[in-house]
């Protein structure tokens, strides 16, 4: 395999996109070869992985977004690209979530993989990371909406924040961008609550003056 090639799969944890390899020189008979040689093996329509074995949860991102490209990780695939907590079973079992930009027709649907629609793609996206993905505030505040409880809504940023993965400000901002948003008063609620440190992930610390958008387990 040309030195390019391998360069190439190395830096995207050994998933490539076939026009990608065209891009680097290869002919539609080098990819048909590198297949049958099983160099490559088919992933997706027009995605391959550099070996033949299982794919690790890095791999099947990857192949995830190159499958959609131009895309990135979302929702709390984004937060376990960036290092966040979670268990690597759960983790594993759970869907992808990957984001292309509004103005985008369909993808092609892929088992296991949740695509969103996403405005301003583009500057809401870390493309220099691998795989790409959106940047953290983002990917709170679509967990953030989504949660199936306030409680887990509150648990979502708090955990974030405390662990100074960003800050309420940030994510404050990314919120105030987005046109459409589940529960946007209750996440300001939130977010003015964390700034002033005083709200905390068991949702039993939030300020007397925010309480209504910020209760305890027992959610609304």
């Amino acid at each position: 395999m040309r030195p390019e090639i391998v360069e190439l799969l190395a830096s995207q944890d050994q998933v490539v996109r076939r026009a990608q390899l065209l891009e680097a020189g290869l002919d539609p008979n080098d990819v048909r070869r590198l297949l049958r040689r099983r160099d490559l093996s088919a992933v997706h329509p027009g995605v391959y992985a550099g070996h033949n074995g299982p794919l690790s949860w890095q791999q099947r991102a990857w192949a995830a977004v190159l499958h959609a490209w131009p895309a990135a990780l979302s929702h709390d695939s984004a937060l376990h690209a960036a290092g966040g907590p979670g268990r690597r079973d759960r983790i594993d079992q759970a869907p992808l979530h990957i984001a292309v930009d509004r103005g985008r027709s369909s993808t092609s649907p892929l088992p296991g993989v949740v695509t969103h629609h996403l405005a301003g793609l583009q500057r809401k996206a870390l493309w220099n990371v691998g795989p790409p993905r959106l940047r953290i505030e983002e990917a709170l505040v679509d967990v953030a909406a989504g949660a199936a409880t306030d409680f887990d809504a509150i648990a979502t940023l708090a955990d974030a924040v405390q662990a100074r993965r960003t800050t309420a400000p940030r994510i404050r901002a990314a919120l105030d961008e987005r046109s459409r948003v589940a529960r946007r008063a209750f996440l300001v609620g939130i977010l003015t609550d964390l700034a002033e440190g005083t709200c905390s992930s068991t949702g039993t610390s939030c300020a007397s003056s925010a309480r209504t958008v910020c209760p305890g387990p027992g959610g609304r």
